[in-house]
């Protein structure tokens, strides 16, 4: 089984070379369906697709904030991420942070803000597991 994710935007280029060169998703397709043009990437055993609707139906950036949720990634060195996120310029929407998870866990994350404005988190576990291992 697979998780996929799509979003939808308004371009293209930025969001893909956000997660294709700041967050190393690899290139897995890409397809026109409906008046849609997709382009998917893959991250671990997940996919995430960005989908760019016709003209009629694209969706303005929206301001960052938790209220929309938050897409939460882990991996293997989040100060690498952060410091090609802030060299390209990437909004930065809480800094480095490092704490327990867990009853056995340590973790560091940030979180990130991608060009449609979605909170990304970007999470390395440091030692021991989080509650869903």
């Amino acid at each position: 089984m697979e998780f996929a994710l799509s979003i939808s935007l308004a371009t293209h280029t930025p969001m893909q070379h956000f997660y294709r060169s700041i967050l190393n998703f690899t290139p897995a397709g890409s397809l026109s369906f409906a008046g849609f043009e997709i382009s998917a990437y893959r991250f671990g055993n997940s996919i995430l697709k960005l989908a760019l609707p016709p003209e009629d139906m694209q969706p303005e950036p929206k301001t960052p904030d938790f209220k929309n949720g938050f897409i939460s990634l882990r991996i293997t060195d989040v100060e690498a991420v952060l410091k090609e996120a802030e060299r390209e310029g990437v909004k930065v929407f809480i800094p480095l942070m490092e704490g327990e998870v867990g009853e056995t866990g340590k973790a560091k994350a940030a979180f990130l803000v991608d060009p449609m404005g979605n909170l990304v988190e970007v999470v390395e576990i440091l030692e021991g597991r989080v509650a869903w291992d």
